[in-house]
């Protein structure tokens, strides 16, 4: 060995999503009416639970990323553990949002190794993101970032109708 390291990026593509691994979060499918923060830190507009969705009426995204959110804080995360994360989500209006994956308890640190933004438009797309923890909190905080992120947020409408993280470690991804 040299004692060198090296640093990969790479994209992890879930080839079949399973169901098992424990959820971390509290009301993933929104079918209750309780659970989800909504948060307009400087952005503008209305969050409500409908028939299994949460629905998100942007009137003004903000002029951040962070002006606008869809959250939940005081989830447990154990170091060397991996999480799948996943998000079912459409829009009337094209834009870019982001995950939010931080340490509620530390500044907001971040807890992905990288920013995590994705792209959605009319369609219902589902997203999956797979992270291994690099610390225990037991105040993470798992959102979504819907204000100013690429310059292409606009007013408009989202709907989220499901929003999970899974201890991964036995899942086949």
């Amino acid at each position: 060995s040299s004692g060198n390291t090296t640093t990969v990026n790479r994209t992890i593509t879930v080839i079949e999503p399973t169901e098992g691994g424990m959820s971390v979060v509290v009301n993933p499918d929104f079918t209750e009416g309780s659970g989800w923060n909504f948060d307009f830190p400087g952005g503008e507009g209305e969050m409500q639970y409908v028939d299994g969705t949460v629905v998100i009426d942007v009137t003004n995204p903000g002029d951040a990323f962070w002006r606008i959110q869809l959250q939940q804080d005081g989830i447990s995360i154990v170091e060397g553990k991996s999480y799948l994360i996943t998000v079912r989500v459409m829009t009337d209006t094209p834009r870019t949002i982001g995950l939010a994956l931080e340490d509620a308890a530390d500044g907001f640190a971040a807890l992905a190794p990288e920013p995590v933004d994705w792209f959605i438009d009319g369609e219902g797309t589902t997203f999956y993101y797979v992270f291994r923890a690099t610390r225990s909190t037991d105040n993470g905080k798992l959102g979504l970032f819907l204000g100013q992120i690429t310059g292409d947020a606009a007013p408009g409408q989202i709907v989220v109708s499901y929003f999970n993280m899974v201890e991964a470690d036995t899942q086949n991804i």
